[in-house]
């Protein structure tokens, strides 16, 4: 029942997200470059924080499994992480992943409302915004106790 109520919240959140997204996807700055993650590996709610150039105000953060066989979780998204000073971006570890990249969608387009649960193992994760994609630095998701 649980799943269903945070997959319900999820496109809810998603509609709300996309109607009042009207940014166009020019590029305003630098493509984002990450310097580093900290911690590099963690659980289920870790706080991550990235330091690095070329954030803007909203970024998503892509999560992309590092072993090619894992089909089913090849990217997922953490999204519209903000960045105050265009260096630093922090988030928590979260259970589940967005399908979309919220900064690279055009307005009137839509994302699929689904939420991608992933598996413990090795990540690289990259910022997205409308800049671009960043490096991807490795991150250790460990099994939750």
């Amino acid at each position: 029942m649980s799943r269903y109520l945070i997959l319900g919240s999820i496109f809810v959140l998603s509609l709300f997200l996309i109607s009042g997204c009207s940014q166009k996807n020019v590029i305003n700055g630098p493509k984002p470059f990450i310097e580093s993650i900290s911690p590099s590996e963690g659980g289920i709610g870790t706080e991550i924080t990235i330091v690095g150039s070329g954030f803007e105000l909203k970024n998503d953060i892509a999560i992309t499994h590092t072993q090619q066989e894992v089909e089913r979780y090849k990217k997922g998204y953490i999204t519209l992480i903000e960045s105050t000073d265009s260096t630093t971006l922090k988030f928590n570890i979260p259970e589940l992943l967005g399908a979309c990249a919220f900064t690279l969608i055009k307005e009137n387009e839509a994302c699929p409302a689904i939420g991608l649960i992933f598996p413990p193992g090795e990540y690289n994760i990259s910022v997205v915004n409308i800049n671009g994609e960043s490096n991807a630095l490795k991150f250790t998701l460990l099994n939750s106790t």
